[in-house]
């Protein structure tokens, strides 16, 4: 992702990451316009490495840092989702 493709989010001093949604949405009547992700823990990473396949793996890193549901995260939209998944992968670096 270059530079002029990179996420926009407010980092936070304990390292968390606040991004606004490019395209909110409406979860059992709960309107999600940004999410909240912390940085991951080494139990994130493992529960994440058990699952069957690499989007369900990006789901599960996701849920942990955002502390949803793994049912909000399927409804992020595919550009949000990709932002965020990127953002959860600069954790790890």
């Amino acid at each position: 992702m270059s530079e002029s493709t990179k996420p926009q989010y407010t980092t936070n001093p304990d390292g968390s990451v606040i991004y606004p949604l490019k395209w909110p949405f409406e979860f059992q009547n709960e309107a999600i316009s940004e999410l909240s992700l912390r940085r991951l823990r080494v139990i994130d990473i493992q529960e994440a490495h058990s699952k069957k396949n690499q989007l369900e793996m990006s789901v599960a890193l996701v849920t942990a840092s955002s502390g949803l549901t793994p049912e909000h995260i399927l409804y992020l939209d595919s550009s949000d989702f990709g932002a965020v998944e990127k953002i959860v992968e600069d954790f790890l670096s």
